[in-house]
């Protein structure tokens, strides 16, 4: 998989921390903080350069106040509209 394949992979990811950051009123910051990673971490999540592995994304979750299934959903391929 090519770099710019998993970035675009990464994005809906990014896209649904960022949602889900916002509507609990969250700065990055704070939420850093919550799941234990660096604040620059959650930039690079958010802005799609990184998937977490697994022991964020369960970090993550728990600090947005999901079940892992439901951050990991993200992670499945989207149908595209033809």
């Amino acid at each position: 998989m090519t770099a710019g394949m998993a970035w675009c992979y990464a994005t809906p990811v990014g896209a649904y921390i960022r949602s889900r950051r916002l509507a609990l009123g969250l700065t990055q910051a704070q939420l850093a903080v919550l799941a234990g990673v660096s604040e620059a971490e959650i930039s690079r999540l958010e802005a799609g350069h990184r998937r977490p592995n697994f022991e964020t994304g369960i970090r993550l979750a728990q600090a947005l106040g999901l079940s892992a299934e439901e951050l990991y959903r993200q992670f499945a391929p989207q149908e595209v509209a033809t």
